[in-house]
């Protein structure tokens, strides 16, 4: 089963939809900053577009995930003349849309949000298939992960967008000061916490980890190292929690390993807003989000010794570490946000409607001057 709804009236007349990749409640409440929890992107979307949301609602044999994304992409496709812009949250629905209008030689303004497109059974749909024909417009949530799509799949590059996806500004903010030298880290897809716990061995510093993650079932194995009394491994089960544990940090530590993907970023970005010295793991995944020595450090993949120095550093010196951490606020402030996200792609969506209503009159233009051809023979 699918689901939609609709909130706020249309912009410019324009009538979109968003193909969201999830479970969501029967009915959507308007998002404000007051409201408990970080706010959604597709919401604060929804206000802004006026848009109708179509999500996925599992049951019967539709429990199967590709069966669910299937039937997803089946209703965005057959409600399409419903609207003038599609807007896919993800390419693993988008790219089954895309295939669809493509078989169907039908072309409909469509925004693609695009994590990762480099998995072999993605790339496949571009490389192979070419639905890239019939996506307006890709979304990136960073420059590396662009310039792949660019120089590795051959999409045009005023196809391309990079549009950097941050935390909500109002809800991870500062809070009370740190009253113990902690540090702190979070996440688990692609996390090197190996690398992580060599740097911490000789440092007077409490350690912990939130070693869980949305995308990724588990949690991380302990086993595979030996971990020091003085680290702990906690489960931060909501955003409050985890808004608590980032507030009682000296300095947050994302230890990545050598990926292109966008693992860590939400970490570095919810610590940043909290006005958090972050050191991150260097990565083609992160390049865009930190000035590296201004609102945060990167540090070389699998470096300890690296780690470490920065560490001590920061340690060492608290004027320095809050003085990295408002910067990397004041960032955030400035635009690095959730709001400032939603107005870039609600440009977007504006751009690819006013390009799709051109196309349109051409052709019916085009369409009145041949049947005036006709006429006049």
């Amino acid at each position: 089963m699918v689901s939609s709804f609709r909130t706020a009236p249309p912009m410019n007349d324009m009538k979109c939809s968003i193909v969201i990749n999830d479970v969501l409640p029967p009915a959507i409440p308007s998002e404000s900053s007051d409201g408990e929890g970080p706010r959604k992107d597709y919401r604060l979307l929804v206000d802004a577009l006026g848009a109708e949301i179509i999500s996925r609602r599992p049951s019967g044999i539709f429990r199967h995930r590709f069966l669910s994304m299937l039937a997803l992409a089946w209703k965005a496709f057959a409600r399409r003349r419903e609207y003038d812009v599609v807007l896919t949250m993800s390419e693993q629905v988008g790219l089954l849309i895309a295939l669809l209008f493509k078989i169907a030689r039908i072309n409909k303004s469509h925004v693609m949000v695009t994590h990762y497109l480099t998995p072999r059974k993605k790339s496949l749909f571009v490389r192979w298939l070419h639905v890239d024909t019939h996506i307006s417009r890709f979304i990136c949530y960073g420059s590396t992960h662009a310039r792949y799509l660019i120089e590795e799949l051959g999409i045009s590059e005023d196809k391309v967008s990079v549009v950097l996806h941050p935390a909500d500004a109002s809800f991870w903010k500062p809070m009370t000061a740190p009253t113990r030298k902690m540090i702190v880290s979070a996440g688990l897809m692609e996390r090197d916490y190996e690398t992580l716990l060599k740097a911490i061995d000789d440092i007077d510093a409490d350690v912990v980890i939130a070693a869980a993650s949305p995308w990724v079932n588990g949690g991380y194995e302990q086993s595979r190292v030996k971990v020091p009394d003085k680290v702990k491994f906690v489960n931060c089960a909501t955003p409050e929690k985890m808004r608590d544990l980032y507030a009682q940090a000296s300095l947050v530590v994302v230890p990545l390993r050598p990926v292109n993907m966008q693992a860590g970023s939400l970490v570095i970005y919810e610590s940043m807003a909290m006005g958090k010295a972050v050191v991150a793991t260097a990565n083609g995944g992160n390049v865009d989000i930190i000035e590296d020595g201004e609102t945060g450090y990167y540090v070389p993949p699998e470096d300890h010794e690296a780690l470490r120095d920065v560490i001590c550093s920061l340690l060492d010196n608290p004027e320095e570490t809050k003085r990295t951490g408002e910067m990397a606020r004041k960032t955030v402030e400035k635009g690095l946000n959730l709001d400032t996200y939603v107005q870039k792609v609600s440009a977007i969506m504006s751009q690819e409607f006013e390009r799709g209503s051109r196309g349109s009159q051409d052709a019916a233009a085009q369409g009145y001057r041949s049947n005036g051809s006709k006429a006049r023979g």
